[in-house]
């Protein structure tokens, strides 16, 4: 039974559950659920993949332990040797869940997947309230202001912030997720990836 970790996240943190990152030792996809429509590349637009997991949980100040348990993720699925942010009961470890959208993969820091994140966000976000442009301009800012700059026609201008049109940037954070999931192959990935740049 996969259980509702989304429902226990909730509980622990009104019963001031116990807040600690983890890295993912073992990861093994049991079943996999989709629903949607067509993603346009073949596939549903939401794959839910049913795991179980086994962690190494390394709390603030207190003795590391591992868990293993079962968990559905919606994006993000772990991976052995990335990490996790979790929240479980101080008097139960049993009582743990992954917490949403905290799930990293390896061979990146977790800094770096964050700002990713949040930049894919804050496109997707200005996209559909349509205020791309107003993005775009803030983000030119951004780069001269930390010194970004490049010469053009003989005069030092700022270097405008690389930002993909929003149905790119929807299309290759899509893309990403199906990849991360398996549904796409490395060489698929690679493909739709140059192919969605070359049309932008």
């Amino acid at each position: 039974m996969f259980g509702n970790k989304k429902g226990l996240e909730r509980k622990l943190r009104e019963q001031g559950g116990t807040i600690a990152w983890a890295t993912i030792v073992a990861s093994d996809e049991k079943w996999r659920s989709a629903r949607g429509g067509d993603t346009g590349f073949g596939g549903p637009t939401s794959i839910t993949d049913h795991m179980k997991v086994t962690l190494r949980v390394e709390p603030e100040g207190e003795p590391t332990f591992e868990v293993t348990f079962k968990q559905a993720f919606d994006s993000h699925m772990p991976r052995p040797g990335g990490r996790a942010k979790v929240i479980y009961d101080p008097a139960d470890h049993s009582r743990i869940a992954i917490m949403e959208g905290e799930v990293y993969m390896p061979g990146m820091s977790v800094e770096k997947q964050q700002r990713s994140r949040a930049r894919t966000a804050e496109a997707m976000a200005a996209a559909e309230s349509g205020h791309l442009a107003e993005y775009i301009e803030q983000r030119k800012a951004e780069a001269m202001r930390s010194g970004g700059l490049v010469i053009s026609g003989g005069m030092v201008q700022p270097a405008p912030a690389p930002v993909a049109t929003a149905s790119v940037a929807d299309q290759l954070t899509k893309l990403a997720d199906l990849h991360d999931r398996g549904v796409l192959t490395d060489a698929e990935f690679q493909a739709q990836k140059a192919k969605l740049l070359a049309s932008d």
